[in-house]
């Protein structure tokens, strides 16, 4: 059997013609940069000092944006992305309308949670947890932190993990 150059090349190209072209993945991406935009800004909430007020103002600025950002990325979605689910397969945006509904009850609490701590007297500032609780994220959302965990809240987790290790200083 002979082959040449003419035949490889007929069945390179029909291969080419033959293989569907990859699926574009609408949600990777921004997905992506959303998550970053979060875990960048829970970072920024982690590192911020209450009792500085340009810090504050600047950690409550990034989350701020990042609520609008994510509430304008929920509408795209509703506009565009949902109605074309919908108009090749009824009901297939049913479960992502009602996240969005959740995510967006997250969305005005967080920026509830903001403008209280913004509004705040100075002297309740410096009395406020040293670590941020009105924000978590998991990866795919920011929430609300309201997490309770053995032994009582995150806050006073740390202040018994505080006062213990200041306790074991003293001792040594």
């Amino acid at each position: 059997m002979k082959i040449d150059t003419n035949e490889l090349q007929a069945v390179a190209i029909a291969g080419e013609v033959a293989a569907p072209a990859p699926r574009v993945d609408l949600y990777a991406g921004i997905h992506k940069a959303l998550r970053a935009l979060m875990a960048d800004t829970l970072l920024a909430l982690g590192r911020m000092d209450p009792d500085d007020g340009l810090d504050l103002a600047e950690a409550t600025d990034r989350v701020l944006f990042l609520l609008q950002t994510c509430a304008d990325h929920l509408a795209h979605e509703n506009e565009f992305v949902h109605p074309a689910l919908e108009a090749r397969a009824a009901g297939s945006s049913e479960r992502i309308a009602h996240e969005h509904g959740d995510h967006l009850a997250q969305i005005a609490e967080l920026g509830q949670a903001v403008a209280s701590l913004r509004a705040a007297p100075a002297a309740a500032k410096s009395r406020a947890p040293r670590r941020p609780r009105f924000a978590r994220c998991d990866g795919r959302t920011f929430h609300f932190h309201g997490a309770k965990h053995d032994g009582g809240t995150s806050e006073g987790i740390f202040r018994r993990r505080h006062q213990t290790c200041a306790d074991a200083c003293r001792k040594s």
